[in-house]
């Protein structure tokens, strides 16, 4: 997967000066990008720091895609994806998408997790991501 640095949120972050440079992401977990420095060493981006341009086949995803009213490229899932944090990586989903997306997925078939459960999860993390965007 290819990540764009867009901004640097600390001035002492190991990325502060690169801006705009694109990198190889090996994996995205627990709010960071590992991936590959300009040296070759493993090291971590801050997820908010970066964006996702690109999966394997060099897609660009920054740019918004129009459908004819036939599927879309935008239904097409990535070729290296096998579980569902994989696309959720690809999408660059933030959090309250990310746990709304888990929710839809398992809906009313997790033992812990009943249908009315799930639904109040979903109803939580739209309603949360509602009033992220009205700020």
């Amino acid at each position: 997967m290819k990540i764009q640095i867009i901004r640097c949120s600390k001035p002492g972050y190991w990325y502060a000066g690169l801006v705009d440079t694109t990198l190889d992401a090996v994996e995205c977990g627990n709010g960071d990008w590992k991936v590959r420095d300009t040296d070759g060493y493993l090291a971590f981006i801050n997820k908010s720091d970066a964006t996702v341009i690109g999966w394997d086949e060099g897609i660009d995803k920054t740019e918004s895609i129009t459908s004819d009213g036939s599927t879309a490229a935008y239904y097409e899932l990535p070729s290296k994806a096998v579980e569902l944090q994989d696309l959720i990586s690809y999408k660059n989903m933030n959090a309250q998408i990310g746990e709304i997306f888990r929710a839809c997925y398992r809906y009313g078939e997790c033992s812990h997790s009943a249908e009315l459960r799930d639904a109040k999860k979903i109803k939580f993390y739209i309603d949360a991501e509602i009033r992220r965007l009205e700020e």
